[in-house]
């Protein structure tokens, strides 16, 4: 099978897949919410919800950015979308493979490069030991410069 066949049905698959999700929670899978899964499901980088917004309307010109928003916090709830944050306290998002892992963010293209193999247990449990906070979650992210931007 050709690579660029076998591509375009693993995106396909993943995009199906979220929208799956969605639906499978109880949201209905308007043409809106479908456009904002499939710019998640065919991006490599951190998109913001006003770029998000503009690159939805190209593909369905109704749609409005308060969808954008309720779509993305819709996909966040379930875990399947990202929140990132950016220095200037702005933040953007990228889409979840499931897996839980951390991400290398360059601060120019905002293209983003998923690692794994970390293990932060013995500091979360010495932070909880010396704070007496419970730690539920974390999140990583390193930022600076991709390999094309450098």
């Amino acid at each position: 099978m050709p690579i660029m066949k076998m591509i375009f049905i693993f995106i396909m698959n993943h995009s199906n897949s979220l929208l799956s999700r969605l639906n499978s929670h109880g949201y209905h899978l308007t043409a809106a919410r479908k456009a904002v899964v499939d710019i998640f499901t065919n991006c490599d980088k951190v998109l913001t919800p006003t770029e998000l917004f503009f690159q939805a309307r190209q593909i369905n010109p109704t749609i409005g950015l308060v969808t954008v928003y309720r779509t993305i916090e819709k996909l966040e709830e379930l875990g399947l979308v990202q929140r990132v944050f950016f220095e200037e306290g702005r933040f953007g998002y990228y889409p979840r493979n499931g897996a839980h892992e951390h991400l290398l963010i360059c601060k120019d293209c905002h293209r983003v490069e998923e690692f794994s193999g970390d293990d932060l247990s013995s500091l979360m449990q010495r932070v909880e030991n010396q704070s007496g906070f419970e730690i539920r979650d974390h999140l990583l992210q390193f930022t600076g410069l991709c390999t094309k931007c450098r």
